[in-house]
């Protein structure tokens, strides 16, 4: 005997529901064809990705691109602006730092020290608010010397080598009517820079403070009449800096192993000389550029067979 089987009733429905019921699943059918075609047509619009091989190699360009500096999302703070770097500050061994110490004690216009291998030059360097005060006064007390002393020029700023300014000046007396007479005080035996065997031997000079010990490679010494802005402290741009370069080493009795870029700072000394009988314009002045990794190294030095000469003003 077979299981017994429980079938369904049969129900019959209106008509009216049947017709809608079709229309229903009509309406349906053609809604699923319809968002089937708009999926097609977007995704035939929607741009392609395409995976890089691993050997395939960028486009390669016949001059480098510049650098370009990371982009910040909305928000975001941007990244510091990398400046320009001189080499790692060095502190003043014990002694010089006492005489820095020293002569600050005596006079707060001390601003570091200055000493030039092979001469009496070895100074405290002062500075005023103009370029005048200390032209007849000492260095201890403040009080009437001929000689003067020592100083920096009124718009020299900075106390390291990071923050000093880009051509810091410095200018002291020379009080010797001759320039074959070099025993005097201040700046009167910068002049030895003119002997060729000199400039083969004392080719660095030391500027310091408290807060850095410098050194300096000697890249021109020169004859020069006032009308080269050869004490523009604030270059205002590199072009205007390497001009000023340039013009040094064209005018230098010698000529120095030493590459100048714009991305160095240099030291300019001035002083009077008598070279050229009594024109007051006329001036004898040593540059030097900052040695950022401290090192003393001696470099060929030639004579200039043409240096170029000043050229003073006839009134």
């Amino acid at each position: 005997m077979l299981p017994l089987v429980k079938t369904k009733k049969i129900i019959n429905l209106p008509p009216f529901i049947r017709i809608l019921s079709y229309l229903l699943m009509v309406f349906s059918l053609l809604f699923c064809f319809l968002v089937y075609i708009l999926l097609m047509v977007n995704l035939g619009d929607t741009p392609t990705m395409s995976v890089p091989s691993e050997n395939a190699l960028p486009p390669v360009s016949s001059s480098p691109a510049s650098p370009q500096p990371p982009q910040s999302g909305p928000g975001e703070i941007p990244p510091p602006v990398q400046e320009a770097y001189y080499g790692e500050t060095v502190l003043p061994n014990s002694d010089l730092a006492a005489k820095i110490r020293t002569a600050s004690k005596a006079n707060t216009d001390t601003v570091g020290w200055l000493t030039v291998p092979g001469t009496a030059i070895d100074y405290p360097v002062m500075q005023y608010i103009d370029n005048a005060y200390y032209l007849r006064r000492n260095y201890i007390d403040r009080r009437y010397k001929f000689a003067g002393s020592i100083f920096a020029d009124y718009r020299d700023v900075g106390t390291n080598r990071n923050d000093l300014s880009r051509n810091y000046v410095i200018y002291g007396h020379n009080l010797t009517m001759s320039d074959d007479k070099l025993d005097g005080e201040m700046f009167a035996e910068l002049l030895r820079f003119r002997d060729y065997d000199f400039a083969r031997q004392s080719q660095y000079i030391y500027y310091s403070t408290l807060q850095d010990t410098m050194i300096w490679q000697v890249f021109a010494v020169f004859y020069t009449d006032t009308n080269y802005y050869y004490i523009n402290v604030s270059p205002g741009s590199d072009a205007e800096f390497m001009d000023l370069v340039n013009e040094a080493k064209q005018r230098s009795e010698f000529i120095y192993d030493a590459d100048i870029t714009a991305g160095d700072k240099i030291l300019t000394l001035s002083t009077c000389t008598y070279r050229y009988n009594t024109k007051a314009e006329q001036r004898f002045v040593v540059m030097a550029r900052l040695v950022p990794d401290n090192t003393a190294e001696a470099k060929e030095v030639l004579i200039n067979p043409r240096p170029k000469p000043p050229n003073f003003d006839e009134n």
